[in-house]
């Protein structure tokens, strides 16, 4: 299956490169420069954007196409997961650009729309 092109790469994620492309977000090593597990996978529309929680570093925010915004977690304590947590509100139908600060989530409509 096509997850589409890469739209995001998170350096200095501990020892790995996070990826985002549009239908999946993956971890790469950086000594193996391999993918070091299995993508996360899910989401209805196409992703444009992630954002990592500040004060949750396994809690990341994905921004999609269609206006929605799924939180996914990429640990629980020390074992690797990948689950969705929760879908932000549907409030928009064009993609909201989303900020962390504090434990708090900020999305604002993309003005490139």
């Amino acid at each position: 299956a096509d997850d589409g092109p890469v739209v995001r790469l998170v350096p200095n994620y501990g020892n790995q490169v996070l990826f985002l492309a549009e239908r999946s977000l993956g971890f790469i090593s950086v000594a193996s420069v391999d993918v070091i597990r299995s993508p996360c996978m899910g989401w209805g529309a196409p992703a444009i954007d992630l954002t990592l929680d500040a004060t949750m570093q396994s809690r990341l925010y994905i921004s999609l196409s269609d206006g929605n915004v799924v939180a996914m977690d990429t640990a629980q304590g020390q074992a690797k997961v990948c689950e969705m947590k929760f879908k932000l509100p549907h409030v928009s139908r064009v993609p909201l650009t989303v900020r962390t600060l504090k434990g708090y989530a900020v999305a604002l409509q993309d003005r490139s729309e």
